[in-house]
């Protein structure tokens, strides 16, 4: 719930897109060619690497993590994991949701995690980008600069 007591749209569809692409994953059957005696394991092994990045971030950023869109702290979090990617905690969630998609050997949740879950998460992350930017100024743009939006070690040109 926002301030106001209405929802923050933005978190709502991460959330809906998230559970959307699972419920595909769950409901239509189009698995990719990999026993499930080795894609469960693989999937949870993927699943605990995105959990451990969101925990990661989530204990970087504390307080900041639950909310709005607007930033919620003083200080402009460029530590942790916030040194490799400026969103660690959608990159989390993605792996996570991928690695899902893995463990119950389904094409289609794979691919919906990066066709309904990603755009939103994208949406999401360009609108905190923006009111960070108001709030951090220069701060923020030479953070911006020098980190890679969502993928680590990806430079900018």
């Amino acid at each position: 719930m926002g301030r106001s007591g209405r929802v923050c749209l933005p978190a709502l569809l991460t959330v809906v897109s998230g559970l959307a692409a699972i419920a595909i994953g769950l409901l239509v059957k189009l698995p990719f060619p990999l026993r499930s005696d080795i894609a469960k394991p693989v999937g949870y092994t993927i699943l605990g690497v995105g959990m451990l990045l969101i925990a990661w971030s989530v204990l970087h950023i504390r307080e900041a993590f639950l909310g709005e869109v607007e930033p919620r702290t003083d200080r402009l979090a460029q530590g942790g994991p916030y040194r490799f990617a400026r969103h660690p905690v959608y990159l989390g969630m993605t792996i996570a949701l991928v690695a899902v998609g893995v463990s119950m050997r389904s094409w289609l949740a794979v691919l919906a995690v990066f066709l309904l879950f990603l755009p939103g998460v994208v949406y999401r992350a360009r609108l905190e980008e923006k009111a960070l930017a108001e709030k951090y100024g220069r701060e923020w743009e030479d953070y911006a600069e020098r980190t890679p939006f969502l993928l680590p070690f990806l430079k900018r040109r």
